[in-house]
Order: structure tokens, then sequence, then C-alpha cells
């Protein structure tokens, strides 16, 4: 599991876990907020580099499941956070941090030859 801890508008990330292309559900977030975050409606912003697959996703409950959008080819994804008023309005975002490079599934290297699609993942499943 890779951890963040967030304080202020500074996003840093504590721990970093292997970022597993086809692995839904495997690429954990847990973020740990400085107290002017509460009450506001926390939201994380994924996107990666090379492809630029980008997903917006909740963080309210302080973890959170890498899209798999984002690990589907390989490619450096960076995240960021927003906080959100009790009118929807944009109050507070932090820096964008790295979380690391996307690696295939089969082999450890870089994912170029086995994107993760939504076919192999059933396939998977099923075997």
């Amino acid at each position: 599991m890779t951890k963040a801890k967030v304080n202020g508008s500074e996003l840093r990330i504590s721990e970093r876990d292997e970022l597993v292309s086809g692995s839904g559900n495997a690429n954990r977030l847990r973020l740990c907020f400085s107290p002017e975050w509460n009450g506001l409606v926390k939201q994380i912003d994924f996107k990666n580099r090379a492809s630029g697959v980008a997903r917006r996703i909740s963080a309210d409950d302080g973890e959170c499941t890498v899209p798999w959008e984002v690990l589907e080819s390989c490619g450096e994804v960076d995240c960021c956070l927003r906080g959100l008023n009790s009118e929807g309005r944009l109050v507070k975002r932090t820096n964008e941090e790295n979380l690391g490079a996307v690696v295939s599934e089969y082999d450890g290297e870089a994912a170029e030859t086995a994107a993760a699609t939504p076919e192999l993942l059933d396939a998977l499943a099923a075997s």
C-alpha cells in the first residue's frame, strides 16, 4: 500500500508500493490529512503521463484504489488532491506528486506489451 501525507496544500508520498498493470483493486493509497482538510469534500486526481488517461475519484474516507484505467499502460502516474466546500467550490488543492511507474503484471518490467484492458482483466479473473 502506498501512503501519503497531506499537510495544507502539500502532498508527499511517504511510502511507495509498486503500481502493477492489470491488478484491479490491488494498488491502494492511504491518505493522512492535516486538520485544515476537516469538513472538505476530498477528491483525488490521477493521471498517467504517457497515455494521458486521467481519473478523479473520492478520497473522503482517506483510502482509495488507483483507478485501473490509469494503470492500463506504462508510464509515470501523478496525483493531486482537491478540497471542495459544502457548496462544491474548490477551496484547496495540493501539488502534483509522482506515485511511480506502472510495471507489467507479467514480468515486473515496464508494461509496454501487456496493457490491462477490461477483456484481459475478465480473462485473468476467469483463470
